[in-house]
C-alpha cells in the first residue's frame, strides 16, 4: 500500500488474470488501471475509501510490462510483470 492506494495483480508468470486498484484511505477519485508499456488505461468509477475497481486482463503480457493502479491524483503503485 502506498498513499492509501493498493494494487493487486493475480496471475502467474506473464499471464495476468486481473488487476485491482483499491482505495484504502486516499481521497475519493476515479479508479484507473494502467498498462504503461501497452499504452492502455482502463478508467473506472469514482472510488471512495474501501471501494475497489477490477479489470479482467485474461491474457499474457510482455515480459517487463508495468501495470499501475491509481485513484484520483493519489500516489500510484506499480508492478512489473516478469516470467
Amino acid at each position: 500500500m502506498r498513499g492509501g492506494v493498493c494494487l493487486i495483480i493475480t496471475g502467474h508468470g506473464l499471464f495476468v488474470d486481473t488487476a485491482e486498484v483499491m482505495n484504502t484511505g486516499a481521497p475519493a477519485g476515479r479508479g484507473r488501471i494502467i498498462n504503461v508499456d501497452a499504452g492502455v488505461t482502463h478508467t473506472g468509477p469514482v472510488l471512495n475509501p474501501g471501494q475497489e475497481y477490477t479489470v479482467t486482463f485474461n491474457r499474457t503480457v510482455a515480459n517487463g510490462d508495468q501495470i499501475c493502479g491509481q485513484v484520483g491524483n493519489s500516489v500510484t503503485p506499480c508492478a512489473t510483470i516478469h516470467s
